[in-house]
């Protein structure tokens, strides 16, 4: 009981959080975005038509940019909501670790706890980038 106050909690410090950065994209997540809106037109993964230079840094958050923008969905939107999903998804899997694999309970509530209060992970969850989806597929391991 006391790890489902955890991971509430820690919901509730993110969207505090992430109301006041949800304005705030970095920079560096446009040129995804970019070569997801191209890829999505049919162009391929390209920053440029016609000009073949990788310049993302996860092809996987490429993928899933790309399916949302062909889907219809603003790409900068996509970012923000699936950097979120994945920001609350931590504190509830790592205070699930221990039905998973050999880890003292106390263990997977501080590990929900630490995650889902990181000030790092909390603002960069809105930032466009893969953050927090790559610390979710961390915490999943």
């Amino acid at each position: 009981m006391v790890r489902v106050g955890v991971v509430l909690a820690c919901w509730l410090l993110f969207a505090r959080v992430f109301v006041q950065l949800h304005t705030w994209t970095v920079d560096d997540a446009y040129i995804t975005f970019r070569y997801a809106e191209n890829w999505a037109a049919g162009e391929g993964p390209v920053y440029n038509p016609g000009e073949w230079v990788e310049g993302y840094t996860s092809v996987a958050w490429l993928a899933l940019l790309t399916i949302a923008h062909a889907l219809g969905a603003p790409t900068e939107l996509a970012s923000k909501a699936l950097g979120a999903a994945a920001m609350a998804t931590i504190p509830a899997v790592l205070a699930s670790a221990d039905r998973i694999a050999p880890v003292p309970p106390r263990a997977a509530g501080a590990a929900a706890l630490i995650a889902g209060t990181s000030g790092a992970l909390l603002a960069w969850a809105g930032g466009g980038l893969e953050v927090t989806a790559s610390a979710l597929v961390a915490a999943s391991r």
